[in-house]
C-alpha cells in the first residue's frame, strides 16, 4: 500500500468518525443516555473523534506496515475504540450495542494479525479477566 492509500482512508475515517459521534447516543437503551450531546464539550468530541480516527486509520494504512486485512481490522477496532472513549467521556458509560460486538470481533479475528499468536490472545483474555 501506498501513501495515498493511507490518506484517503484517514480522510473517510475522519469522516465517519464525525457520523458515529453525532449518533452515538443511539446506542444507548435507557432514555435518559439516548439524548443528543450539546455545547463545547459536543463539538470538542466530535473533533476528538475526527483526529483519532484518521490517524489512528492512516498509521494502519502506512506503507510496509500491514497486509489489507489486518490494516483494515486495526483501522476498525481502532474507530471502536475512538467511539467508545466518545461515549465514556460524554456518558461515563460504555454502550453494550458496541461493546458486546467488538469484543466478539476482536476474539474472531485474532488470527488475522502476523505477530499476534494464540497464546498472546489468550494471555491478554486473561489479564483483562482478572482486571
Amino acid at each position: 500500500m501506498d501513501l495515498a492509500v493511507a490518506a484517503s482512508a484517514a480522510v473517510v475515517a475522519a469522516v465517519l468518525g464525525i457520523a458515529a459521534a453525532h449518533w452515538q447516543h443511539l446506542l444507548f437503551r435507557d432514555p435518559e443516555h439516548r439524548v443528543r450531546g450539546q455545547g463545547v464539550a459536543y463539538f470538542a468530541r466530535l473533533g476528538f473523534v475526527a483526529i483519532a480516527c484518521g490517524v489512528t486509520t492512516g498509521l494502519a494504512f502506512r506503507p510496509d506496515h500491514y497486509d489489507l486485512l489486518p490494516a483494515a481490522l486495526t483501522a476498525v477496532f481502532c474507530f471502536v475504540l475512538a467511539v467508545l472513549s466518545s461515549a465514556d467521556f460524554e456518558r461515563r458509560l460504555l454502550p453494550n450495542r458496541l461493546m458486546y460486538p467488538a469484543l466478539l470481533a476482536a476474539v474472531l479475528f485474532s488470527w488475522a494479525w502476523p505477530d499476534r499468536s494464540a497464546v498472546d490472545i489468550a494471555i491478554g483474555g486473561a489479564v483483562a479477566a482478572g482486571a
